[in-house]
């Protein structure tokens, strides 16, 4: 019987899988849990994983941490519609030292990540996409532990 995937193809995925948790770790320790760009690389990790003999059950962990993300951004969503969140403030811009070192700054999202930043249309388009991604990755979430 031949092997759907040859030897380089497996090696793929696991560089795959090391690149993705890498990336994931460092988003992790930058973004808050609400960040699309963690949900995303959640769900792109749990989708690798997926598809590697005898994953499924870590495939299934990082599907959960991304709806996790995602049920966390709903409710920043839905805070926002509500006004119940408060300005961001801008970050200082802070000056570098002679040897153009400073210290470090804090991480700045992008203006999309920023729920404060959305116009009301925007925090409902946003709203309507979320709820359509926390549909598909609570089914994959299902499916994946009803096969393992």
């Amino acid at each position: 019987m031949s092997s759907l995937f040859s030897d380089s193809s497996l090696e793929k995925f696991d560089q795959a899988i090391t690149d993705y948790s890498a990336g994931l770790a460092l988003k992790a320790d930058l973004l808050p849990l609400s960040s699309r760009q963690l949900a995303e690389a959640h769900y792109k990790l749990s989708m690798v994983l997926d598809l590697t003999s005898g994953r499924l059950s870590d495939a299934i962990i990082h599907a959960e941490k991304a709806l996790k993300s995602v049920l966390g951004r709903i409710s920043e969503v839905k805070d926002g519609l509500d006004g119940k969140l408060t300005p961001t403030p801008v970050p200082e811009h802070k000056e570098l030292d002679r040897k153009g070192k400073g210290k470090a700054a804090p991480v700045v999202l992008a203006s999309g990540e920023l729920v404060q930043n959305l116009t009301k249309s925007q925090l409902e388009g946003e709203l309507r996409d979320l709820e359509s991604l926390r549909e598909d990755l609570a089914a994959k979430v299902v499916f994946d532990r009803y096969h393992q």
